[in-house]
């Protein structure tokens, strides 16, 4: 009989915990990689406005033009790329 006890605590109490650890480290993989894709975004961001800011720098300063317009769009900085459309 020690046997059918020790397999329904297996059952009973390991298996959903195991299922728990599995739930809960998917939901962590889920949320790293949100903040992977968030801080990557960030990054491109910096990127694109430390490019503005050096046009506008090399324009004013270098050139002794005047600083151009902002851009409506972060893509229209790299006309290389295409634009993305917002919904």
């Amino acid at each position: 009989m020690p046997d059918a006890a020790l397999i329904a605590l297996v059952v009973g109490i390991v298996g959903p915990l195991l299922a728990y650890l599995t739930a809960t480290q998917a939901r962590h993989g889920r949320q790293l990689a949100e903040a992977r894709a968030e801080l990557d975004a960030a990054e491109v961001r910096e990127r694109v406005l430390w490019g503005y800011v050096r046009a506008l720098i090399d324009q004013v300063y270098r050139l002794g033009g005047t600083p151009v317009d902002p851009p409506d769009y972060l893509d229209d900085l790299f006309p290389s790329r295409p634009r993305k459309e917002t919904p």
